[in-house]
């Protein structure tokens, strides 16, 4: 179900003092993804516009996999893995050009009215485009989807 949604390569200036790609330019390259998913859904310049509606994200987790380098060529997928009459829960996977999974980005999304900045219904027009993209069962999540953070420690029984 996953859609296609950015092709892109490791430029130079997003390469740290590590020799990869500095964790901050993952961000970009998912923020990107999810404005080309807005222009997508009808959520692009004109559409917001028309519609008096964008997306704001609420919030954001990403996961860092395996490194990538300068000159990679990278591409970003799309899931849908839930969405009410306001919010969007998607998910972006990047991968370099041999399928590798380099980065996931989770975010959650709201609809936000552009004259009263305060949350409102996805419109209509976005909710069909939204429809073509499907959404994925909980049992079909990928791996790195709904993850909470912390610090994983051995249970009292000493197994992991």
């Amino acid at each position: 179900m996953s859609h296609l949604l950015l092709h892109t390569e490791v430029a130079a200036e997003w390469v740290d003092y590590n020799g990869h790609m500095n964790d901050a330019e993952y961000g970009h390259v998912f923020c990107t993804a999810s404005n080309l998913m807005m222009d997508t859904i009808g959520l692009d310049a004109p559409g917001r516009a028309a519609l008096q509606c964008t997306l704001f994200t609420l919030e954001s987790h990403i996961c860092y996999v395996a490194e990538v380098h300068q000159g990679e060529p990278l591409r970003v997928m799309l899931d849908i893995l839930d969405r009410d009459a306001k919010r969007i829960h998607a998910f972006f996977s990047m991968y370099r050009a041999d399928d590798t999974l380099v980065a996931t980005g989770e975010q959650l999304f709201m609809a936000m009215s552009t004259t009263t900045r305060r949350p409102t219904r996805l419109p209509e027009a976005v909710n069909q485009r939204l429809d073509e993209y499907g959404q994925l069962p909980r049992d079909a999540w990928p791996k790195h989807a709904g993850r909470p953070m912390g610090i994983r420690r051995p249970s009292r029984s000493g197994n992991p």
